[in-house]
Formats: C-alpha cells, sequence, structure tokens
C-alpha cells in the first residue's frame, strides 16, 4: 500500500513499509493512518516478533554515474535486531500520527478558505 490521497511524503511512505513490515508477524490493519489510532503494545511486539526483523525504507542514497555523484532516493531493506525495530517503530510512529494530524489540518484550513464566505476572514 504505497499509494496515497494526500501525501506522496517520505513520513507516509515509510510508515506503510513499517506496517507492511509488522504484518509478516502481527495481525494489524493495513492502513497506517489507522494503526496510529491505536496503542501497540511492546510487550505483544517482543512475543510476536523474531530476534531479527527485515525492514524496507526509502532514504537518500548517493550514486556516481559518469564521474558525477548524484543524491536520489531508493528504497533499501535492512535487517534489524527487535530491540532496535521496536524502538524505531515508536518513534517513527508518533512522527507519523503528528503528521497526519498536521495534513488533515491544513486540509481542514484549506476547504474553509474555499468555502469562507465573502468579507469574513480566518484568525
Amino acid at each position: 500500500m504505497l499509494s496515497r490521497v494526500s501525501c506522496l511524503c517520505f513520513k507516509h511512505q515509510n510508515a506503510s513499509l513499517l506496517v507492511k513490515a509488522h504484518r509478516k508477524h502481527i495481525e494489524m490493519v493495513a492502513n497506517p493512518e489507522k494503526v496510529v489510532e491505536t496503542k501497540i503494545s511492546e510487550v505483544m511486539l517482543r512475543e510476536k516478533l523474531p530476534d531479527e526483523v527485515s525492514v524496507s525504507q526509502w532514504t537518500r542514497v548517493e550514486t556516481e554515474d559518469k564521474g558525477r555523484k548524484r543524491t536520489g532516493t531508493r528504497i533499501v531493506e535492512n535487517v534489524v535486531p527487535r530491540d532496535k525495530f521496536i524502538h524505531q517503530t515508536t518513534t517513527q510512529l508518533e512522527d507519523f500520527k503528528e503528521h497526519v494530524q498536521r495534513v488533515h489540518k491544513y486540509g481542514q484550513i484549506k476547504l474553509l478558505k474555499q468555502t469562507l464566505p465573502e468579507h469574513h476572514f480566518i484568525v
């Protein structure tokens, strides 16, 4: 699930890839915006996840093309220890939750501006 209606940023894509890594071992919804609404138990993660977890993330990568260094983005797959993966999950999903709130807030402000009656303003 790598398509978004509202936002095509790194945070959305990486949250989707993180949830995809979880779904290999734990039954959960596929939509990362729904995942952040629920609390994921660290105890449950320790019980269900293997010692090492494979997770893909969008990352900036330097490549060399015809003698020139170029920076691009690639999906890089890493195998990380369970504890590091759990820490990564909690921090990344907290950041993602705040990001989703901002995206929704900006969308609502945009809608409000479009439907604002003449001679009214937003404070």
